[in-house]
């Protein structure tokens, strides 16, 4: 009998602050169309898994409906990045386009102000 001995090593990105606090502009203005989805307090991949949706809700807010128009695909692309340098185990360029992201969504709540 052949046993096989493995390691599994999970590498995922985290980001926990929250969204109310450091993104309040943008938090309630997504809260207005998702509420249950900002009160959950999802990291900003998740975030960005959802922008697709909220810009197509019916009573978005306009400045934000252009925001995600003008940052979305931005904003896409760099989440699939991230996820394709972290299945490369690339890792640090994987937390630099982290810092991207996180850059790109306080640029995002700053110009709501």
């Amino acid at each position: 009998m052949s046993r096989v001995m493995q390691i599994r090593v999970r590498v995922e990105p985290y980001w926990k602050p929250p969204l109310r606090r450091d993104l309040p502009r943008l938090a309630g203005l997504i809260a207005d169309v998702d509420y249950d989805l900002i009160e959950s307090e999802p990291s900003l991949l998740t975030l960005i898994e959802h922008l697709g949706r909220i810009h197509d809700s019916p009573g978005v807010d306009p400045e934000l409906k252009r925001l995600l128009r003008d940052r979305g695909p931005e904003l896409f692309e760099l989440r699939r990045r991230v996820e394709e340098l972290i299945g490369e185990w690339a890792l640090g360029e994987a937390d630099q386009a982290l810092y991207r992201i996180e850059d790109v969504f306080t640029e995002m709540d700053r110009s709501l102000g």
